[in-house]
């Protein structure tokens, strides 16, 4: 029986408590579907989980699992986004959950699904239910490889799902770097456009220095999940809220949830990140792109470069584009540079970027 390179099953531990399992297998393949009620899920919104195979390169021969979560509303439909996290988050940034909050509408995944798109969300290699390979094997552009594998599998429906026309790639800080250097590769499968939040080709020293303080060894944190990765790092207990938020725009108890949900990131990413954010790769792009950048980003924007005026920024982007880019800027006001956890994003992030995929589709 020929062996297939997909191998699909349901979230292992279903965070709301209700399991509902459909299971189809299918003789000829040997692939097994469990559909459940995944995290976020909710009624009209059906979210399927994969656990997909990737290569760290083209000449790699080790196989690594990536867990993935497809949401769709009543039909998956052409166009799916494809959503990467930044670092010390897992796939939970693009479906954040906050049952203590007095508002829980911070999920990207159900917005989009309310108005009709797809969402492919994945935790990178390192992160959440995925693979966590040697720490120095984990770069961004390992990270690229693995990005462009799951672009092709979704246009193929190589992963076990429906194939997608269009395929559109949502970053997250260091997730945008990762889109960078997957879309500027002439080697890679071109996804159809980008979206790239929390990112410039710009990190004011400063902020990086206190960045470089508020981090420390993944083995150090009394976390018990974070405490098997040697060569990983993590943010130190308590300083996300001033690392990540504008304070004066966020529930105290979604940066709890921010604390108890928090992953890590490999130094070969930390070291690699600037390969792309500090050159002129971006170049290389030649699909829409949009950037996405809070008004008072703690690593960007409070510092030597001010973030109030979009049309400041645009011109500083700019040139790092080509014109095939058709390159936008927006600045959400309020926000720092976790766009998805502050109180407004569903009210002045999400539909704005709604607004630019709905132009791209």
């Amino acid at each position: 029986m020929k062996q297939l390179r997909l191998f699909v099953h349901a979230e292992s531990s279903v965070r709301s408590g209700l399991v509902v399992c459909v299971l189809i297998c299918s003789l000829l393949g040997g692939i097994l579907i469990v559909r459940g009620t995944a995290h976020g899920e909710t009624a009209g919104t059906q979210c399927v989980h994969y656990t997909v195979p990737v290569h760290l390169s083209i000449l790699a021969l080790t196989t690594y699992h990536v867990a993935t979560w497809l949401c769709y509303p009543q039909t998956p439909g052409r166009t799916v986004q494809l959503l990467v996290h930044g670092a010390t988050y897992s796939h939970l940034y693009w479906d954040f959950s906050c049952p203590t909050c007095q508002q829980n509408d911070y999920s990207y995944t159900q917005y989009m699904a309310h108005a009709g798109y797809a969402t492919f969300n994945y935790d990178r290699l390192g992160s959440g239910a995925s693979d966590h390979p040697l720490p120095e094997l984990v770069t961004i552009q390992a990270d690229a490889y693995v990005l462009s594998q799951l672009i092709r599998d979704l246009k193929s429906g190589a992963y076990g799902g429906p194939a997608f026309q269009k395929v559109l790639v949502v970053g997250h800080s260091v997730g945008s770097a990762i889109s960078v250097a997957e879309a500027s590769n002439p080697a890679l499968v071109s996804p159809d456009g980008l979206i790239l939040s929390g990112f410039i080709h710009f990190v004011d020293p400063a902020e990086l220095v206190k960045l470089g303080t508020n981090i420390q060894p993944a083995l150090l944190d009394p976390d018990p999940r974070l405490d098997r990765l040697p060569g990983y790092v993590t943010t130190i207990p308590g300083t996300r809220g001033q690392l990540f938020y504008d304070p004066d725009n966020v529930e105290p108890q979604a940066i709890v949830a921010d604390e108890a949900t928090k992953e890590a990131i490999t130094d070969s990413e930390f070291a690699t990140f600037f390969t792309i954010e500090a050159t002129t790769v971006s170049r290389n792009i030649h699909v829409p792109v949009l950037e996405a950048l809070g008004q008072f980003d703690n690593l960007f924007c409070l510092g030597t470069f001010n973030c109030v005026n979009s049309g400041n920024v645009q011109r500083y982007e700019a040139p790092f584009f080509s014109s095939q880019a058709q390159l936008q800027v927006i600045i959400i006001p309020k926000a720092g540079h976790d766009l998805n956890l502050q109180e407004n994003a569903a009210t002045v992030w999400y539909p704005q970027a709604l607004q630019w995929v709905q132009a791209h589709t």
